[in-house]
């Protein structure tokens, strides 16, 4: 069974702040992450590159704790199927975050 392609454009919400999420994106991605405006990045893999655009929904609370929440933007350009799914595999991999 082959695996589903990965839209051009496609949205996700995250639990963290702005400037928590473009550390860990800057993390993830040590090959250089440009910043073409606040909140406005793009990462490269050959000629494949992904536009990332974080917005700040405030805070989720879940009883006594409160999160920060951004709602991320990823827009594809250039490259295959294959290598938008390795770059996008690769960065949710090295952000992702333990918990409980």
């Amino acid at each position: 069974m082959g695996l589903a392609p990965i839209a051009d454009e496609f949205e996700r919400e995250v639990t963290a702040s702005p400037q928590q999420f473009e550390r860990e994106l800057r993390k993830a991605w040590p090959a250089g992450v440009e910043t073409l405006a606040p909140g406005r990045f793009r990462v490269r893999e050959g000629r494949t590159w992904l536009d990332i655009e974080i917005e700040s929904r405030g805070m989720r609370r879940l009883g006594l704790l409160e999160l920060p929440v951004v709602v991320v933007r990823y827009r594809f350009a250039g490259g295959d199927p294959a290598t938008r799914r390795a770059l996008l595999v690769a960065l949710d991999r090295a952000m992702q975050r333990g918990g409980g």
